[in-house]
């Protein structure tokens, strides 16, 4: 359009006659100026109408010969005469006038929004003789922005005042903004987080994994963080972590992604004060069992024996009798012990986890009758006897899975050492994972995962390299304190 304007300005510009419209003018014999959908004006040097094309008629209600002679002003309120008078008087001195926002009335007395562009017509001299007007309507132009500025507005309000950290991130995993709460949640001062990777919020091993999420979920579409709600664990400025739940999505077709941060700190204090209230508990219930009822069941069955040999010693035919009831009584003190240990399987010191893991091979191996035995690389040091419980009964579990789904032959359990990480790992030669009709997880899956979530920690089922299964459980050290 801009080059219709242009042709023909410099159609009118060199064939208008400034002093006479008793013949027909140049612009009217323009195809531009009477098909062009903008409303077109010419003007004096004063600003009183000369003409104005079909567009301008439908623009504004007025027609061609209502508002012939009339001043421009006609259409302009009252308050933009000035600036009117000032764009008028430029265009006078040569200057081209191009896309300058105003308003308008129509005949009605609508106003609307529209973008004036002004030219200089000149007669066969080179004088000054017209002014030619361009006003293209730009009111629903003009509504649509405004709309989108105050939605802008409400989604920044919303963006400022949350108490939850929200951040946004390109493609690269780059942080392109972060709101107040981002800043206080992580000890950052305004402006510190833009333009640095988002792995900056994050410890090991999320750190080193963060970017290979991104560049999987836009080469596969496959979801690992993206549109999943997770619980991980989040570092600070000062280098302390934190737990957080994190919510992660895509921003159509903009290669930009949203995430929502959420701090439960608190929560998973409850929790961890809550599960070890029940540690607590069991430890009692556990001292309970081995030092009352198993002493007491001791010495049953010492009086048990005493009573056997007397009877034996006397030829009675009940002396039997009374060797069975030793024999049972024995059975059930084993039993007590085995509930015993098993209430509390993890001692509260540093290599606790490690004899427990040892003691749960010995047992599967004599149980089950297959070879379970545990492999342990590096000092491996829990010092959180809660934590160290939720490995062990992820171990637990692992091993009950694979004793009963995988039939296998051998079962190796690992504790591994590696820098700030703890690994531990329970890999089978059975017959793999198997995918149930429904494709659902099984409980005990969902149990172990929710295990590690508890303790921050990341858990992994995959097919073992040869045969079997390998379930992963990858721990940070700093949330044990360790």
């Amino acid at each position: 359009m801009e080059s219709s304007k242009n042709s023909l300005r410099k159609q009118v510009s060199a064939q208008a006659n400034a002093n006479s419209l008793a013949a027909e003018p140049s612009w009217r014999q323009s195809q531009v100026f009477t098909h062009a959908t903008e409303a077109i004006f010419i003007k004096d040097l004063v600003g009183h109408v000369v003409d104005m094309n079909p567009a301008a008629e439908r623009q504004y209600g007025w027609s061609r010969e209502e508002l012939i002679g009339k001043s421009i002003k006609t259409l302009v309120p009252p308050d933009e005469h000035q600036e009117r008078d000032e764009l008028m008087a430029r265009c006078v001195q040569g200057e081209e006038i191009r896309g300058v926002e105003g308003t308008r009335i129509t005949k009605s007395g609508e106003v609307r929004a529209v973008l004036l562009s002004l030219s200089l017509l000149t007669d066969d001299l080179g004088q000054p003789a017209h002014i030619m007007a361009f006003s293209e309507e730009i009111t629903e132009r003009k509504r649509t922005e405004q709309a989108l500025y105050e939605s802008r507005e409400r989604i920044r309000a919303i963006f400022n005042v949350a108490t939850d950290a929200i951040i946004t991130i390109d493609q690269r995993g780059i942080i392109t903004d972060a709101n107040p709460a981002t800043e206080r949640m992580f000890g950052y001062a305004g402006g510190e987080l833009i333009g640095q990777n988002v792995s900056i919020l994050m410890p090991p091993p999320y750190r080193d994994e963060h970017d290979g999420y991104i560049k999987r979920y836009l080469e596969t579409g496959k979801a690992q963080i993206i549109g999943v709600g997770r619980e991980v664990t989040a570092k600070r400025k000062d280098g302390s972590v934190f737990p957080i739940s994190l919510a992660v999505s895509e921003v159509d077709h903009l290669l930009m992604f949203v995430g929502m941060i959420h701090d439960i700190s608190a929560r998973k204090e409850l929790e961890r004060y809550l599960a070890e209230s029940r540690s607590d508990e069991k430890r009692y219930l556990s001292q309970e069992l081995h030092d009352g009822l198993g002493s007491l069941m001791t010495g049953i069955a010492m009086l048990a024996q005493t009573l056997h040999l007397k009877m034996s010693r006397t030829g009675l035919p009940e002396a039997d009798q009374v060797a069975d009831l030793v024999k049972h009584i024995r059975e059930a003190h084993e039993q007590v012990r085995r509930i015993s240990r098993g209430l509390l399987p993890v001692e509260v010191v540093p290599g606790g986890l490690r004899a427990a893991l040892r003691e749960l091979a010995k047992r599967t191996s004599k149980a089950d009758k297959l070879d379970c035995k545990l492999v342990v690389r590096g000092e491996v040091a829990i010092r959180s006897p809660n934590d160290a419980t939720h490995l062990y009964r992820i171990a637990q579990e692992a091993v009950s899975n694979a004793v009963r789904h995988g039939r296998p032959s051998e079962i190796v359990l690992g504790l591994e050492a590696d820098g700030c990480l703890v690994r531990l790992s329970v890999r089978d030669n059975g017959i793999g994972i198997q995918e149930s009709p429904d494709g659902r997880k099984g409980m005990g899956l969902r149990t172990m995962k929710y295990r590690a979530e508890q303790i921050g920690a990341t858990l992994t089922v995959a097919p073992a390299e040869s045969d079997g299964t390998v379930v992963t459980c990858t721990y940070p050290i700093e949330a044990s304190g360790g």
